[in-house]
């Protein structure tokens, strides 16, 4: 039976829509209160970073499609050209976060039947997330969600060639990009390469689309599964693979400190972009742990627990291996709970 209208909660839309805002003022708050902003508008304007290094700037000939690229890149160069440790291993923790929240968003979108128009746009979720900070993206979605699986008794996803395709997606549309745009660390190459790759790497939101669909027809063709049961199954266990909490968790994170960010940092860019991600880091932490606890209020963890003991399981959880894999991990028992039920919650 489909849940009524009654079921919406204001106070839980009021807390997610908050949560948006708050993190928008402090990302962006503290962004244009030490500069960083202004001088990350003036590097793709002018073509040079503070240090008088060149700044690539010119992508594809448009200029409201290169400035911001060109935005973008000087915001993600400090952290991903090797110069600094603490940033790069830091960065390297943000797109792990970035990778399994991509993963959840497209977990939720395979699932058959009725869905809200916002819940299968994931690429336009990650265009907005790359653009203004996933800790306010990610609220919208999370509010989003939840009013959907108030109004509709959620189906589990049973296209098992459909949830095989998420793990190369994964790997190959973020995972590798990853990789590569991290290579300085290991391998030295130009400025100008680097900063290319970068502006490559913005595209990831698309390559991971464009690999996923691709993916799910190759496995449609050369799929000989006849049991559907097995299929059902088969699902469940390719959905948690994207979210493998060895594969994409350092369990790293570091402490804001504002207004100007991390102590030592003399480049007013790194040390905002720095800061940025701290803040961006901590409200996607938040948010998505709360969403993953109104989840699993929903199966019998609630009953045998209470929301306090399922409360201090994740807080637990998160500490220990980070809260992407604790999210990923609490999903994919929701999954299995949905397989065990033909008809949802």
């Amino acid at each position: 039976m489909a849940r009524t209208a009654s079921t919406a909660n204001p106070k839980r839309d009021l807390y997610f829509r908050v949560l948006s805002y708050i993190a928008g003022f402090l990302l962006w708050g503290f962004s244009v209160l030490n500069g960083s902003a202004t001088d990350l508008v003036v590097a793709a304007w002018t073509g040079k970073l503070n240090d008088g290094s060149p700044l690539k700037t010119s992508y594809t000939g448009l200029p409201f499609v290169d400035i911001p690229t060109a935005v973008l890149v000087a915001f993600f160069c400090p952290g991903t050209n090797g110069h600094d440790d603490g940033f790069q291993l830091f960065v390297v923790e943000a797109f792990s976060a970035f990778a399994v929240g991509f993963s959840w968003l497209y977990v939720e979108a395979s699932r058959p039947g009725q869905k809200p128009k916002w819940i299968t746009r994931v690429a336009t979720w990650a265009v907005l997330w790359q653009l203004f900070g996933a800790a306010m993206i990610l609220p919208l979605y999370f509010g989003t969600h939840l009013k959907w699986t108030d109004r509709e008794p959620l189906q589990k996803v049973t296209d098992v060639n459909r949830a095989r395709a998420l793990t190369p997606g994964f790997l190959l549309g973020v995972v590798a990009p990853t990789a590569i745009v991290m290579l300085p660390t290991w391998v030295p190459r130009s400025a100008e390469a680097h900063q290319t790759i970068v502006a490559v790497f913005m595209l990831s939101p698309f390559w991971v689309s464009g690999i996923i669909l691709a993916t799910t027809k190759v496995f449609a063709w050369f799929s000989s599964l006849s049991s559907s049961s097995r299929r059902n199954k088969g699902a469940a266990t390719w959905v948690l693979l994207p979210t493998n909490p060895e594969v994409v968790n350092l369990a790293r994170m570091y402490l804001p400190l504002p207004p100007n960010g991390p102590i030592g940092i003399t480049d007013n860019i790194t040390a905002g972009s720095w800061l940025f991600l701290q803040f961006d880091h901590i409200f996607i932490s938040l948010s998505s742990l709360s969403w993953a606890l109104l989840l699993l209020e929903k199966t019998p963890l609630r009953a045998q627990f209470g929301r306090g003991g399922l409360f201090l399981t994740l807080l637990v959880s998160a500490l220990l291996i980070g809260p992407g894999a604790t999210v990923s991990m609490a999903l994919y028992f929701r999954e299995d709970h949905l397989v065990e039920n033909e008809k949802g919650y």
